[in-house]
C-alpha cells in the first residue's frame, strides 16, 4: 500500500489500469481530448470503468468546449468520490 496519495495520469488501457488500482493508487486520469494521441474512447473507458472500482477517475480534457465536455458527462455521469 502506498504512504502517498498518487494519481496516475493518462490511463488508456485496462491493464495500465488494474496495475494501478492494484497499487492502491487514489486516481486514475483518462484523456477524455479526441485531440490528443493518449485520448480514450468512451467505449474503452466505459470497460475500463467496470473492472476498476477501488479507485477514483478523473476526466483530463484539454481545450474543448464546455458543450462537448458536458455531453461527455452525460454519457459518463461522475461517480461519488469518497473521503479520505
Amino acid at each position: 500500500m502506498l504512504k502517498t496519495l498518487v494519481k496516475a495520469s493518462s490511463i488508456s488501457n485496462l491493464t495500465d489500469a488494474r496495475y494501478f488500482s492494484a497499487w492502491e493508487v487514489k486516481w486514475l486520469g483518462y484523456c477524455l481530448d479526441p485531440d490528443s494521441p493518449d485520448f480514450v474512447r468512451p467505449d474503452q473507458l466505459q470497460a475500463i470503468r467496470s473492472w476498476v472500482d477501488s479507485v477514483e477517475l478523473i476526466g483530463e480534457f484539454g481545450k474543448q468546449a464546455l458543450p462537448d465536455i458536458v455531453a461527455l458527462l452525460t454519457i459518463f455521469p461522475p461517480r461519488p468520490c469518497t473521503a479520505s
